[in-house]
């Protein structure tokens, strides 16, 4: 059995050094890994251990049997923590263990997750399925189960809603575009705000034109949940500034083909749609800030 003394060295700087190694954003890092060394005394140490090669699967690693259930427990609490920053790493450290026995990965990570209540939950799963499609040999399985996800109850398509703003769907923004466009006609307002968070997410240069030809798509289906979601995502593109030459603002697209009249609907949906609170039985808009974000927008064409 696993000595009690793991969790002395996973609270260790050098374990959270290690961490932040093993957690690196976008790199391939497994064949580093952290082995105990002395299972007897609770001065535990611990040492790296270097593969020759990428260690794919969990039936190449003998000890991983022996460590799975303390480590998988001490991942799971140390991403549920309240440390933002702490959060990312474990959720990248899990999606690293996923890329060596992914079905576990899914049972004991993202499933749970994904029942959770909370939101935060939803997007620390995005997370780590973003870690473990870093892996060419199971990036076709994380998508795979991205679709089922999709498909799913409300936890599994918030977390797919976030997960496709990530590198999975920087990856490939078309496809990402419409497997957004299933969850996003929904009346859900949550999954709405993860799927317009995402939509900023891919926002580029090379994928402007499709993303506003898409919004446009989902405010003209007339679908509730489609008219939100549009008016949420393209306020967010509207307030992104000349900061970053790979995402212009709108305002420096060129005007080609139906864009103008693409903008027309966008704006025009995202400055009248309305709900109606039913504790007031008043209506108020979906984005109250919008008509800000269009004086600050047309102000840049004095």
């Amino acid at each position: 059995a696993m000595p009690l003394t793991l969790p002395v060295l996973t609270r260790s700087a050098s374990f959270s050094a290690r961490l932040s190694g093993v957690t690196m954003y976008g790199s391939w890092v497994t064949t580093r890994l952290v082995r105990p060394l002395l299972y007897s005394s609770m001065s535990t140490t611990a040492r790296i251990v270097t593969a020759t090669r990428p260690v794919r699967y969990a039936s190449e690693m003998p000890w991983w049997p022996t460590i799975r259930e303390p480590l998988i427990a001490w991942l799971r609490e140390t991403a549920e923590g309240s440390d933002p920053s702490v959060q990312t790493k474990a959720a990248h450290a899990a999606g690293v263990l996923a890329t060596f026995d992914f079905d576990t990965a899914i049972d004991r990570f993202v499933i749970p997750w994904s029942k959770s209540r909370r939101l935060r939950d939803y997007r620390i799963a995005a997370m780590m399925l973003e870690s473990a499609v870093g892996d060419p040999d199971h990036a076709p399985i994380v998508y795979s189960l991205l679709r089922k996800l999709i498909d799913g109850a409300r936890g599994e398509r918030l977390v797919a809603g976030h997960a496709l703003g990530a590198r999975i769907g920087l990856n490939a923004p078309e496809v990402a575009l419409q497997e957004l466009r299933k969850i996003a006609v929904g009346r859900d307002t949550e999954v709405g705000k993860a799927v317009a968070g995402s939509i900023g997410n891919l926002y580029s240069a090379g994928s402007a034109v499709q993303i506003l030809r898409e919004l446009t798509d989902w405010v003209n289906s007339g679908s509730p949940g489609g008219l939100y979601t549009s008016a949420l995502a393209f306020v967010r593109l509207a307030v992104i500034g000349n900061a970053d030459p790979d995402r212009p603002p709108l305002s420096r697209l060129e005007f080609n083909g139906d864009l103008g009249e693409q903008l027309a609907v966008l704006w025009r949906n995202s400055l009248s749609l309305r709900i109606v609170i039913s504790r007031t039985q008043h209506s108020e808009l979906i984005v109250p800030d919008s008509w800000i974000v269009l004086e600050r927008w047309v102000g840049q064409y004095n």
